[in-house]
């Protein structure tokens, strides 16, 4: 019998072991935190995939979900919760399937769409006139509709930068010859234009 069964049944229960902490918004600790987290996720998988002589690597999709809705459920304060893979019945349209719900008071109040990676097709925003055709933008106007909130409190993000355009990376990162080059673009200095002013790397 395979003897990590109990230690997979332990890791999924953890995700739920969580105990409400205040939050400080002025420290990186929970940004670090999470990163480590994150980090130590795909340290492991590479490790395994080496390990097995596996080609691929397991994926992480739904892994990184939960994770998010671990430490939203830690800091969000008393009376949120998230949920993640959330399925809204938006009758008599199809069931949409939304990646984190934060409910209050048992209602929607905001939706997360959790990325690990765009793609050129989603990303390429330079190649429109029009970013209303912009797959990322149309996803976020229906599930806002179908929740029946504020597009405004719908944002993505994103674990990864892969397969995007330099200019898609260009609106999040310092590209330079000067020492910031590398560094994250302040939130106030951002492009505030669909679609980068709701995505989040």
């Amino acid at each position: 019998m395979f003897k990590g069964i109990k230690n997979y049944e332990r890791f999924l229960e953890s995700f739920n072991g969580y105990k409400k902490t205040p939050y400080d918004s002025s420290s990186l600790d929970v940004s670090i935190a999470f990163f480590k987290d994150w980090f130590a996720m795909h340290s492991a998988t590479w490790k395994h995939s080496l390990d097995s002589q596996r080609d691929t690597r397991l994926a992480l999709a739904d892994v990184f979900q939960d994770i998010v809705a671990y430490y939203l459920n830690m800091f969000l304060p008393e009376g949120y919760h998230a949920f993640p893979e959330h399925t809204i019945q938006s009758k008599p349209k199809p069931r949409l399937q939304v990646d984190i719900v934060i409910k209050k008071d048992n209602k929607i109040i905001f939706l997360i769409e959790l990325k690990t990676t765009l793609g050129y097709g989603r990303s390429s925003v330079g190649k429109t006139d029009d970013v209303s055709e912009l797959e990322v933008v149309i996803r976020r106007q229906k599930i806002a509709d179908a929740c029946q909130i504020d597009k405004k409190n719908v944002i993505f993000i994103l674990s990864s930068f892969r397969n995007v355009t330099k200019y898609f990376v260009e609106q999040f990162w310092i590209e330079s010859e000067s020492p910031e080059s590398g560094k994250p673009i302040d939130l106030n200095k951002r492009n505030k234009g669909e679609p980068f002013n709701f995505k989040y790397p």
